[in-house]
């Protein structure tokens, strides 16, 4: 079970992602923030949907940040 993080009060529980699935989630549909709504972070996924993944430059970053994730998994 995961360990629970406790922030002002309520109760936190980070997502567990599939760091190959997030990365081919961004490669194919980064510009529409695919993989941001994958991560359930949702308002950055609505923001790169509105700004083509922020011009492009957020999602060539989000690919570099994804492949140096270490692990198959990782919590959002």
């Amino acid at each position: 079970m995961k360990e629970r993080k406790r922030t002002y009060g309520k109760a936190y529980f980070p997502l567990s992602c599939e760091k190959w699935t997030a990365y081919f989630l961004c490669l194919f549909g980064g510009w529409a923030g695919a993989h941001k709504f994958y991560e359930g972070k949702t308002a950055q996924g609505i923001l790169y949907l509105l700004t083509f993944g922020l011009l492009g430059l957020g999602w060539i970053i989000d690919l570099m940040v994804i492949l140096c994730r270490k692990g198959n998994y990782y919590d959002t």
